[in-house]
């Protein structure tokens, strides 16, 4: 197999994204009172730089078609966006193409760079990573104040975050029939989920979040009165474990 790894655009590949976009050009223009455009005017603007397209099928100035990119990307971050559909088909040939033993992965930059929003490339829904908030917790359960030298901490971190990473990603890919990270062209891996590029900065990293960053993130903690920081903990916990529970069997759905 000359080919074992598949990279997919997402918009117009994978995912429909016509009428989120359009949807967002309606907005723009009812917004600013101009006349409505044709459903073939509107399907224009899919691809080509909205700007230019703005002063092109309207006719508008250039500081107009600015505005009313603004205007399109006002509706277009809180709703159009979700006007994203999936082709017909297309999960069934993912499946297929993983079957056969091909890495499949999808880019785009979309949101973040043409629309400035932050994209959530996990499987939650709230902005946190489990797997680093655990390895943390677990460094900082088992190595804060302890009397190990700093060499010892230092490969016990390794190890604890190369198993945790590990275990996770076999967790994940039995369960959500993907991968998060594929190191197999690195060198120095282990079946693609760990690898030593990876290991020395966890290592660097959560040494010197144990002994720099958590005292002093304590030291502030320590300072919220009791009544405020156990009702602060519980809150936190229970949102976590609210979108745990909600969006984990959605994902299961995929």
């Amino acid at each position: 197999m000359k080919y074992k790894t598949i990279f997919f655009d997402l918009d117009g590949t994978i995912t429909d994204s016509a009428p989120g976009i359009m949807n967002s050009i309606k907005y723009a223009l009812e917004k600013n009172h101009l006349p409505m455009l044709s459903e073939e005017q509107l399907r224009s603007f899919i691809g080509p730089p909205l700007r230019g397209q703005f002063c092109k099928v309207c006719g508008l100035a250039d500081e107009e078609s600015a505005r009313m990119v603004e205007d399109y990307r006002e509706y277009y971050r809180d709703k159009g966006i979700f006007g994203n559909n999936v082709y017909d088909g297309v999960i069934e040939m993912l499946e297929k193409l993983r079957k056969k033993g091909f890495r499949l992965a999808i880019a785009t930059l979309d949101m973040g760079v043409r629309e400035r929003h932050l994209t959530n490339r996990g499987f939650l829904l709230g902005p946190c990573c489990p797997i680093y908030g655990a390895g943390m917790l677990g460094i900082t359960l088992l190595f804060q104040g302890s009397h190990y030298g700093y060499w010892h901490v230092f490969f016990s971190i390794i190890l604890l975050c190369s198993l945790l990473e590990y275990a996770v990603s076999a967790l994940m890919e039995r369960v959500f029939h993907t991968r998060w990270w594929d190191y197999h062209d690195m060198k120095f891996n282990i079946h693609g989920r760990i690898c030593l590029e990876t290991m020395l900065p966890f290592g660097l990293l959560g040494t010197f979040a144990l002994y720099r960053i958590n005292p002093f993130l304590m030291m502030l903690f320590h300072r919220i009165p009791g009544y405020v920081s156990g009702k602060l903990v519980t809150g936190v916990v229970v949102l976590f474990l609210a979108d745990r529970f909600h969006h984990i069997p959605d994902r299961l759905l995929l």
